[in-house]
């Protein structure tokens, strides 16, 4: 038997996940396991997933479950064998049920262990497992809002006032943003500032918002990157959100932490599909490879995609980890883009959340504000009570 294949195995939820992982582009399956009884839709297995005992127990005493298994296992098998004797080195299993945290689960390690036990290498990824384990839990306590841009795109709105204290509705941008990240669990938020710095200072010295609030002037302007190591002091040992002002979104904060924690990537970028003058590279295992420069038509690659690739714009929202200050080099002013494309050219890992479903609006043009502000006065509940599905 030929030793090279590598046989990929995954769980996935169809409420969040649509597409075969494929990232060699070797075939292979993806099996629908919504037909079986599903555990999850009893109370006492909401903790549980397919890796738990109970769960187990419980599927393990359906005949359906054991039958639509053989099926699958025989097919993935005999395509082994196939693989096996023609060279191949990769070959994928998926399995999706609803959430893609029972059935599927307890599918994907079922056939991992059997193909082992057959000879077979495996390597399994569940893919929703950063929304159900709670490993990846705990909330993120810190974020650094960047606040210190001009506002030029708002004039004559920020000739006299900063774009952070522009109203969205009743309250300004700045408490907007701060809401939704005191939401995730923040504790503790750092805002840089330049522009009428004094009065963004005062707003928050007197702001009735339940966090900490720390300002971190520039006299002059840093740019994002330059900004963010100006703030190096402040932070612990845990991951962090950048924000910016300017983007009002429903964009689940949580989910996207947790996301991070388990990529255990540097850098997770917020991404979705929409018109930009950039666009990231995002290859199919969500790994960001490079930027592409649309009105230029340029590709910067700085890491070999796995798989098909698409390009994603950038929603203003990242999670960063510490130790990204251990490699900035760069001094003065400059851009946080030109340091992660760096930072990936080097080969560390910056991940790409993926998020084209919920409102998202960049309030930083006209435009922009305009559409915050219809949306938030069409609405019926304020955008910043989303709840993490579980």
């Amino acid at each position: 038997m030929d030793n090279k294949l590598i046989v990929l195995i995954y769980s996935f939820g169809f409420n969040y996940s649509h597409t075969l992982e494929d990232p060699h582009g070797h075939g292979g399956y993806v099996f629908d396991c919504r037909g079986l009884p599903n555990p999850g839709r009893q109370k006492e297995f909401k903790e549980y997933s397919g890796l738990d005992k109970p769960v187990v127990d419980y599927l393990e005493v359906c005949p359906d479950v054991h039958r639509f298994y053989h099926l699958t296992l025989e097919l993935v098998k005999s395509h082994c064998e196939a693989f096996s004797a023609r060279g191949f080195e990769h070959l994928t299993a998926s399995y999706g049920c609803t959430g893609g945290q029972h059935r599927s689960v307890y599918m994907a390690e079922r056939i991992k262990r059997d193909l082992a036990l057959a000879g077979f290498k495996t390597d399994c990824i569940h893919k929703e497992r950063f929304r159900w384990d709670i490993a990846f839990a705990q909330p993120c306590r810190k974020a650094f809002i960047l606040a210190a841009g001009l506002g030029t795109r708002l004039l004559p709105l920020t000739k006299e006032v900063p774009k952070a204290l522009i109203k969205l509705g009743e309250e300004a941008v700045i408490d907007a943003v701060s809401k939704k990240l005191i939401e995730a669990g923040v504790k503790e938020i750092a805002v840089n500032t330049h522009y009428l710095s004094e009065q963004v200072e005062t707003h928050l010295k007197n702001t009735h918002l339940n966090c900490n609030f720390t300002t971190v002037h520039e006299p002059e302007l840093l740019d994002t990157g330059g900004g963010l190591k100006n703030t190096e002091g402040f932070w612990g040992s845990e991951p962090f959100f950048i924000h910016n002002v300017d983007i009002i979104s429903e964009t689940d904060l949580r989910t996207v932490y947790r996301y991070h924690l388990a990529s255990k990537s540097m850098v997770t970028l917020v991404l979705r599909e929409r018109l930009s003058t950039n666009y990231f590279v995002v290859d199919s295992i969500n790994i960001v490879c490079g930027l592409y420069y649309s009105q230029k038509g340029l590709i910067d690659i700085r890491r070999q995609p796995k798989g098909p690739v698409r390009y994603l714009a950038f929603n203003g929202i990242h999670v960063t980890s510490p130790e990204i200050f251990k490699e900035i080099k760069e001094t003065g002013k400059f851009s946080i883009i030109s340091l992660y494309l760096r930072l990936i050219e080097e080969g560390f890992l910056i991940s790409a959340y993926i998020d084209n479903d919920r409102f998202f609006a960049d309030i930083g043009n006209p435009e922009g504000l305009k559409k915050a502000v219809e949306w938030l006065s069409e609405s019926k509940s304020c955008i910043f009570s989303s709840k993490s599905p579980v």
